[in-house]
């Protein structure tokens, strides 16, 4: 299996789907119709969160593979960034509307801390950190309350787009992904004080469903993921073992033996969770999850050839 040419692939698709017309900011995603016609779209508020998603990416394939991005389709990327964290957030947002707290999609708090933790690390850029630490300071202040949210001038998102998983539980992973390029300890600190919150609140005791999950499959598993990465930096052996229990007891059971599962609670990152909790429990079972969940699900969903789709 050659996990490198996938991966290869993956990186070109991340290319491909950014729109030179609009300073190559990525398409949300692509709609294809019964007779093969096709659209890539936009999704309004939206496009900051897969501007952090791309970073994340390609900068790793950069690190593990070698993949080349174009230097000037970097260039465009780092102009859509900084534009996009110039708000009184600090993280990435597009078409915010100053009295309509609906349209602070503050969701990709985690990826805005991703990117820029990488940027940090791979291109030692002082601005990444800058903003880094400037979006930590307001997102903090905002979610002071931890159950709620309040950025200011009357600013109170609702709803599933202000719930502590779907916001703030997902960015541990993010902060802490900050923290280890920059060294900063506020990055930490905040870590800290979102992950005490979302050990008592989304995990339980005994390794089921807590109440406070939510819905959303791919904030409740970043949360997770964010949790155990806590629990091996800090060295609490503990946390693990309830982590462990929670791949077993609960997130196992949302994954058909393909790796299948919806959105609402359904999985993108329980591999990845797999093969960290393997790494400190040594269960070779976490190991046949992980490569079943790559080889059945992962690689058969790539498109290797070109497809006849009518623009």
């Amino acid at each position: 299996m050659d996990l490198k040419r996938h991966l290869h692939l993956g990186g070109e698709h991340l290319l491909g789907c950014l729109n030179p017309e609009v300073g190559y900011l990525p398409y949300w995603h692509m709609t294809v119709w019964p007779d093969k016609s096709a659209q890539f779209q936009f999704r309004r508020h939206c496009t900051g969160h897969n501007v952090g998603r791309w970073w994340n990416t390609l900068l790793r394939l950069e690190h593990i593979i070698g993949f080349a991005i174009p230097a000037t389709i970097e260039a465009a990327m780092l102009n859509q960034t900084w534009r996009l964290c110039d708000n009184p957030t600090g993280i990435l947002l597009e078409d915010q509307v100053s009295g309509d707290p609906g349209t602070w999609y503050i969701h990709p708090y985690r990826e805005t801390m991703l990117a820029l933790g990488l940027l940090v690390r791979y291109r030692h850029s002082a601005q990444a950190r800058r903003q880094g630490l400037r979006a930590i300071e307001h997102m903090a202040r905002a979610s002071s309350a931890l159950t709620h949210w309040d950025l200011g001038d009357g600013l109170v998102p609702k709803g599933r787009g202000a719930n502590p998983v779907y916001t703030h539980g997902r960015a541990i992973e993010g902060l802490l992904c900050f923290y280890r390029a920059s060294g900063e300890e506020t990055a930490l600190a905040e870590a800290q004080r979102l992950a005490h919150f979302h050990r008592q609140h989304t995990l339980a005791p005994d390794g089921r469903f807590a109440k406070g999950c939510t819905h959303h499959t791919h904030s409740y598993l970043n949360t997770v993921r964010g949790l155990l990465e806590w629990a091996i930096l800090t060295d609490q052996p503990d946390l693990v073992d309830q982590i462990r229990a929670t791949y077993f007891d609960a997130i196992a059971t949302m994954i058909t033996p393909s790796g299948f599962i919806p959105h609402d609670i359904g999985a993108r990152y329980e591999g990845d969770i797999a093969l960290m909790l393997w790494d400190h429990c040594d269960d070779a079972g976490l190991l046949d999850d992980a490569e079943r969940y790559v080889r059945c699900r992962l690689l058969p969903a790539q498109v290797l050839q070109p497809m006849p789709l009518i623009p």
